[in-house]
């Protein structure tokens, strides 16, 4: 089954975790990159040698692993286990940290970003800022939920999206639009 990119953007204190929280909540394979410490409901690791570690001996067939490492060499590993890891899902908070605008060719995300599906791999991008997010990211999404943005340069992000930058602008605490794109 080919998983998919949905991309949660908004300002801080929104909703954006309290609804990618009820998105994930059935998952059986999951990998939270948790920057913020919002997460607590799984088994949290703060070095990716640890991860691996639990993966090897345990042999979950359902897990929901939360990842607080502190070092992009860590990140990067992370990338490159859940791509080798078929159908499970990577919930990315403050994904801008993970795929920046400056995402480079050679980086791993950009790799998963593009051929992720094909192993059955599903991204949840979570980020207070739809325009420091990876251009590659914000293209491959089939479905994206924003919350209030008000930066020009997000709501900018967001227009190309489809999507009126005006009702962004307005929306309340707690109040999202959405978009699906494809099939």
């Amino acid at each position: 089954m080919e998983k998919r990119i949905t991309l949660v953007f908004g300002q801080e204190g929104t909703g954006k975790t309290h609804l990618v929280k009820k998105l994930t909540s059935r998952e059986q394979r999951l990998f939270i990159t948790d920057h913020n410490r919002e997460y607590e409901n799984g088994v949290i690791f703060e070095r990716y040698l640890d991860l691996e570690s639990y993966l090897l001996h345990a042999r979950p067939s359902k897990f929901k692993v939360i990842c607080r490492f502190q070092t992009t060499v860590d990140y990067d590993a992370l990338v490159q286990l859940v791509k080798k890891v078929d159908d499970c899902t990577l919930l990315a908070e403050e994904c801008q940290f993970v795929a920046p605008v400056t995402l480079s060719k050679l980086d791993p995300f950009l790799d998963l970003i593009r051929y992720g599906r094909h192993t059955s791999t599903s991204i949840v991008g979570v980020s207070q800022s739809a325009s420091e997010v990876a251009k590659d990211l914000r293209r491959q999404a089939r479905h994206v939920i924003t919350f209030r943005q008000v930066d020009p340069d997000d709501l900018a992000a967001l227009k190309k999206r489809g999507f009126d930058p005006a009702v962004i602008a307005a929306l309340k605490d707690r109040e999202f639009v959405e978009k699906k794109y494809g099939g």
